[in-house]
C-alpha cells in the first residue's frame, strides 16, 4: 500500500513539474509601441516622427541614478557599446544625480537587454556601488528576474494549499493525489 502511495505522489509531482515547464521561459517585457500598433495608427506615426527627429531610443532612455561621482558614471555609461549618447548628469536631492543614456536598440529587444546588462556590468567593474540602472528595459529585466526567482516558491505554495484543501475536504492523504493525477492524465492538448 505504501509503495502505491509513493508512486502516486511521485507521478503527481512529476506531472506538476511538467505543467510548470512553460513558465521557465516566461518573458514579461512589454513590446514597444512601434512594433505593436499597426501602420497608419496616429500614435505609432507620432512615435516614429519623434524617433526620427531625436534618434531611436530617445523616448525610452536608460536612466542611471547615482550617489557616486556622476561624471565617472557618465563616462562609464557612454563608453559602453550600444549606448549612442549619455546626457550630462542632473543633480537630484540628497546627493543623488541622474544620467540619461540613449541606446538606439528597440526597447525591450534582445539588443536593448544586452545594453542594460553591459552597462550594469561596466558600472560594477568601475566599483560604482551606489549606482542603479533603470528605464523601461531595465524594469522589465528586473521584473522577469524577480518573478522567475520566486516561481518555484509560488508553485510550491499553490500545490501545498491545494493539497491541504483537498485533504480537509476528503479527509484522506491519498485522495488529493489521486484526484490531481487523474485530472492531469485526462488533460490533452487540443489538436491543431
Amino acid at each position: 500500500m505504501l509503495g502505491r502511495r509513493v508512486a502516486v505522489l511521485t507521478a503527481s509531482l512529476v506531472t506538476l513539474g511538467l505543467l510548470a515547464v512553460p513558465a521557465a521561459d516566461i518573458d514579461l517585457l512589454f513590446p514597444s509601441t512601434s512594433t505593436q500598433l499597426p501602420s497608419g495608427e496616429p500614435v505609432r506615426e507620432t512615435v516614429e516622427r519623434v524617433e526620427a527627429a531625436f534618434g531611436s531610443g530617445s523616448l525610452t532612455p536608460m536612466v542611471v541614478v547615482t550617489r557616486d561621482d556622476p561624471q565617472a558614471v557618465r563616462r562609464a555609461v557612454a563608453a559602453e557599446r550600444g549606448v549612442a549618447r549619455a546626457a550630462a548628469p542632473v543633480p537630484l536631492r540628497d546627493g543623488w544625480s541622474q544620467v540619461a543614456a540613449v541606446a538606439p536598440a528597440e526597447v525591450n529587444s534582445s539588443a536593448a537587454r544586452q545594453v542594460v546588462q553591459d552597462v550594469r556590468g561596466a558600472l560594477a567593474r568601475e566599483r560604482l556601488r551606489q549606482t542603479f540602472v533603470g528605464g523601461q528595459t531595465a524594469e522589465g529585466l528586473d521584473l522577469t528576474d524577480r518573478v522567475t526567482d520566486r516561481m518555484p516558491l509560488v508553485v510550491g505554495i499553490a500545490a501545498l494549499v491545494s493539497y491541504l484543501i483537498l485533504l480537509a475536504a476528503f479527509r484522506s492523504v491519498v485522495v488529493p493525489f489521486k484526484r490531481s493525477s487523474r485530472t492531469c492524465s485526462r488533460w490533452r492538448r487540443p489538436s491543431a
